[in-house]
């Protein structure tokens, strides 16, 4: 028999233990939200009063499904506007902190780049780019044209632009040009002194041309060098401040340094340009690597914000044990992560940052010295130390992908749907339940699943009737697909999450 005949037969669309990958699962994408891991709410928390979560698991365990959850809900939340940034690609980051530290293309030479020199403040830019490129691109993409915000927030709003925006939508000049329209961005004392350029450069202009033109109208203008000098004083006293401050600018704008970005130093040299002295001195430019500057310019985009209506920003961290260039050097993911743990940043006001940590790096916090322990402070930090499923809970999985999976008949009838149903009697409910405890984990439990009906279809005689006892997998059949994928798996396990 073929899968297809097997599926209709149990009025299943599609197969509901197809997909092992959370992002490429659209079956978790239609689930229920209340199908969720115990710690879910442990981790989540309240987005009214953010707060830190950070979680460990195996590879399969179920993180990126908790992530993708998490984004639903924000999605979701009716009290409050969420800002949520996802901050799980990070190959990106990688090539262009491998350009800035100046090593080869070979994986493990970034592995070693990232285990000695990443640093907070790497994080800090990545995070920041992802919140004002989220934050711009959406206020850019409202029908409202006009975008009201003090002259202060409109500062802040221009500089994070220039600095962080980082979009597939817009470049950055265009986000900055359009927001400049849109804020109706104006610098009264850049105006007056563009009119007094103006004005003098025109009036040096007619002191140079003054002999000129008293010979075309024959009249004794006097000594032509006084009128050349006169011109010449004219244009350098509003000339020379100017190229100067432009000069002291743009080395300003170059000295900015964020490692994971590509600037246009001439974008950000412009826009200071239109700016006070003292409007420029209210804020300092990252430079190196000092995180100081970093958490001013954090503070800034938490006021402008709430300025904008949003409450909390939720950051959610995954995949860090994904990307070649980390994978390939045995520091590179655990420098990664480890910089990311600092009391100061999970705890930052208006702030819940999410991580998404593999097993493997438990070793972080496990193996800390006191002092890197009263760093860390994990213990405020709504720590989830091993992502375990039981038995029951995999389960009740498994048996909302079947509904989400089921035909229309059993969701208009509201029929609630089991795993239950596919088993023959002589296969016991604890027996299937101990099954999946030692698979342990919802990848294990699907790719077993979904290998054991697919065999077990495969067998069956095409013309099958459909009250024939036989579409239900008996407990023989159960038994050798268990040993082979117990098996499996332990060696896996042991692969996948070595340290």
């Amino acid at each position: 028999m073929f899968l297809t005949a097997w599926r209709q037969h149990w009025s299943l669309t599609k197969d509901p233990f197809a997909c092992e990958d959370a992002d490429k699962d659209l079956v978790l994408s239609e689930m229920t939200q209340t199908a969720v891991h115990s710690a879910f709410d442990r981790v989540f928390g309240d987005p009214r009063s953010p707060a830190p979560g950070i979680v460990f698991g195996e590879k399969g365990s179920g993180k990126s499904g908790m992530r993708i959850a998490m984004r639903r809900r924000l999605d979701e939340f009716k009290e409050e506007r969420i800002l949520t940034s996802e901050y799980v690609d990070f190959d990106v980051y990688l090539e262009r902190f491998r350009s800035a530290v100046g090593v080869g293309e070979d994986p493990r030479a970034v592995g070693r780049a990232v285990s000695k020199h990443w640093t907070l403040s790497d994080h800090l830019d990545a995070m920041l780019s992802l919140g004002v490129t989220r934050m711009v691109d959406d206020l850019l993409n409202r029908e409202d044209s006009h975008v009201r915000l003090s002259k202060r927030h409109q500062i802040d709003l221009l500089l994070l632009t220039a600095l962080y925006h980082d979009s597939r939508e817009r470049t950055v000049g265009e986000a900055w040009e359009t927001l400049i329209h849109r804020l109706g961005f104006r610098t009264p004392g850049g105006l007056a002194a563009g009119a007094l350029r103006w004005l003098m450069t025109t009036l040096g202009a007619f002191f140079l041309m003054g002999p000129f033109l008293g010979r075309m109208q024959d009249v004794d203008v006097g000594p032509g060098w006084l009128w050349t000098g006169a011109g010449f004083l004219a244009l350098a006293f509003v000339w020379t401040p100017h190229v100067w401050n432009r000069r002291k600018l743009e080395r300003t704008a170059r000295s900015v340094s964020i490692r994971l970005l590509g600037r246009d130093s001439a974008l950000l040299s412009g826009f200071l340009g239109r700016l006070s002295e003292g409007e420029r001195n209210r804020f300092v430019l990252p430079t190196g690597t000092d995180e100081r500057q970093r958490y001013d310019l954090l503070e800034r985009f938490g006021s402008l914000r709430k300025s904008l209506g949003y409450g909390s920003w939720y950051v959610l961290v995954d995949r860090i044990d994904e990307p070649s260039a980390l994978s390939a050097h045995p520091d590179g993911a655990r420098r990664f992560a480890e910089t990311l743990l600092d009391h100061k940043l999970l705890q930052l006001p208006g702030l819940a940052l999410k991580l998404f940590l593999p097993i493997e790096l438990d070793r972080i916090h496990r193996s800390a010295t006191p002092e890197q322990l009263k760093r860390m402070r994990l213990d405020k930090s709504n720590l989830v130390e091993t992502l375990d499923w039981t038995g029951q809970e995999l389960v009740e999985i498994a048996s909302y992908r079947i509904r989400v999976c089921s035909g229309k008949e059993f969701t208009d009838a509201g029929k609630a749907r089991t795993l239950w149903e596919f088993f023959a009697e002589d296969l016991d409910h604890d027996y299937v339940r101990e099954t999946l405890t030692r698979l342990s984990t919802p990848r294990y439990m699907l790719g077993f699943l979904a290998h054991a009906f697919r065999e077990y279809a495969r067998n069956l005689p095409s013309d099958l009737p459909s009250e024939d006892r036989r579409w239900r997998m008996p407990r023989a059949h159960f038994d050798m697909i268990r040993e082979r994928w117990l098996d499996r798996t332990e060696v896996l396990r042991r692969t996948l999450n070595a340290a």
